[in-house]
């Protein structure tokens, strides 16, 4: 039995940050050479608040699947 997965992309950015449209285009890119169905969403913080919520560690920070790409070791 074949199951699909869903693989869902965010990109966290603060309002001000200069490299978060970069950021945006890049993982749209990636996304696009890996197959269809991958969707890329920009989720802007607002606030240090929203940051922590969040457990945002920098600005612009990507996702896959909930998982920070930069700031996760694999095992």
């Amino acid at each position: 039995m074949r199951t699909e997965q869903t693989i869902r992309v965010e990109v966290l950015v603060f309002d001000d940050c200069p490299h978060g449209e970069a950021a945006i285009r890049l993982a749209r890119a990636v996304a696009e050479r890996l197959g269809p169905g991958i969707a890329v969403s920009r989720v802007d913080v607002d606030s240090s608040e929203r940051a922590a919520e969040l457990g945002l560690v920098g600005s612009p920070s990507i996702r896959v699947n909930g998982i920070d790409v930069e700031h996760t070791t694999i095992s």
